[in-house]
């Protein structure tokens, strides 16, 4: 069917060339590159947590018994043994720690989280 013959040739063509495009603000790369920067610390963190539990069995041990315990919080300050400076959630399942590194509160905003998933 040929729309030119009904008078929809121009409407037609204007839909399909005439897309609407949201106006966005300037683009500002400080926010980005200051969560970045602060980004670097939870990978630090991270590293710490890695390093204890894998050259110590018995704090693997004491996390694993938390967790077989359903006891989030000993679990949580297990973990906060390894010398990490910055807040954590802790969750398990029968196959698998998650540990999710979050920015210092003091930090103005919520910059970044790191999560960690771990199976065991």
């Amino acid at each position: 069917m040929n729309f030119r013959y009904f008078g929809h040739s121009q409407y037609i063509r204007q839909l399909a060339f005439n897309h609407y495009r949201p106006e966005y603000p300037p683009i500002d790369p400080s926010q980005f590159q200051s969560s970045l920067s602060l980004y670097s610390e939870l990978i630090q963190d991270a590293e710490k947590i890695i390093l204890y539990f894998k050259n110590s069995e018995q704090a693997s041990r004491r996390l694993m018994e938390a967790a077989q315990q359903s006891d989030s919080e000993q679990a949580r300050k297990i973990i906060q043994q390894s010398g990490i400076s910055h807040p954590i959630t802790v969750n398990f399942t029968p196959n698998q720690l998650i540990i999710t590194l979050l920015s210092n509160h003091s930090t103005p905003g919520h910059c970044c989280e790191l999560k960690m998933v771990v199976f065991w």
